[in-house]
């Protein structure tokens, strides 16, 4: 009698041949469409198909295949460079070597950065002397470098006191209208300090002795701005050509040249502009005539270099 289910070989007293194990299955030649897309059914590094669908995403990390990058090409290692040693020169038996303090750091600050430096003034031209690399500029030119229609550094205007007395008698009356122009120094008389030449005018303004003057000054500076003038040269006078009154009020000056020395003694400021107090004295030493009263002429002036 046979069971219901049973293997009719089994039945049989036979044994029963095992079950054939399923074909693989293979990877198809064409893309396969699985639950998840094409060859989601596929299995990582085997190329076959998955019976169970599993996705990727539910594989072990390990399933995946890791290729690694490219590796680079290592460089040559640069060498490094070692100075050569020198060894410390000794110290000479009882010598000291002072140690220098080392400077301040610099202090930065966010300020407002400086203001621009002003120009040096034209006195400071004056009396700087060449420099020693500026061979093709003159002297003169360096130190009056824009002379009034090339010839003249300065003028100078004022009003004096006729006839002061400084160096003698008071007697003629009035004041002088005073004015002086000076011009570029003379160069081949370097050995003397380069003086500059002068010509200038007294007029008297009560008729009395009138004078025009010309010689040469020297200039010299001290306490940064002020300065001092000497000069020396000559007068023409025409106090023997006119009527001046009573011998009492009219000075003997005894010829129509003298000789005139003066000094100018000034400040200057803003630049080209100074004033100063003149004096200058006339006379001609006896040597002319034998009248010889000489006369003496202070005032006050304004100046303008150019």
């Amino acid at each position: 009698m046979l069971l219901v289910g049973s293997n009719p070989v089994e039945a049989q007293g036979q044994p029963a041949a095992p079950a054939a194990a399923p074909a693989p299955r293979t990877f198809p030649a064409y893309p396969v469409e699985g639950p998840y897309g094409p060859y989601s059914d596929l299995v990582p590094n085997t190329g076959q198909m998955s019976t169970a669908n599993t996705p990727y995403a539910q594989l072990p990390r390990s399933a995946y295949p890791y290729t690694p990058p490219p590796a680079y090409p290592a460089y040559p290692a640069v060498p490094s460079y070692t100075p050569a040693y020198v060894p410390p020169r000794p110290a000479p038996v009882g010598a000291e070597y002072p140690v220098a303090p080392s400077p301040a750091p610099a202090q930065y600050s966010q300020s407002a950065p400086p203001a621009p430096v002003a120009p040096p003034p034209v006195r400071q031209a004056a009396v700087e002397s060449t420099d020693a690399g500026n061979g093709a500029a003159s002297e003169s030119e360096n130190r009056y470098p824009n002379p009034l229609l090339g010839i003249i550094t300065q003028a100078e205007i004022g009003f004096a006191y006729h006839d002061a007395g400084v160096f003698g008698r008071h007697k003629e009356p009035g004041g002088d209208y005073d004015g002086e122009i000076r011009f570029l120094p003379i160069e081949w008389l370097d050995f003397m300090a380069s003086p500059r030449p002068h010509i200038g005018f007294h007029v008297n303004t009560a008729g009395a002795t009138n004078q025009i003057f010309t010689g040469i000054t020297w200039e010299f500076w001290f306490w940064d701005n002020f300065f001092i003038d000497p000069a020396f040269g000559l007068s023409f006078n025409d106090d023997c050509c006119l009527d001046h009154g009573p011998p009492a009020n009219s000075k003997q000056l005894g010829s129509h040249v003298l000789f005139r020395e003066a000094v100018d003694l000034g400040w200057n400021f803003s630049g080209p502009h100074s004033v100063s107090i003149l004096l200058d004295h006339v006379s001609h030493g006896h040597i002319l005539a034998s009248e010889n009263e000489g006369m003496d002429t202070l005032g006050i002036r304004y100046g303008y270099r150019f």
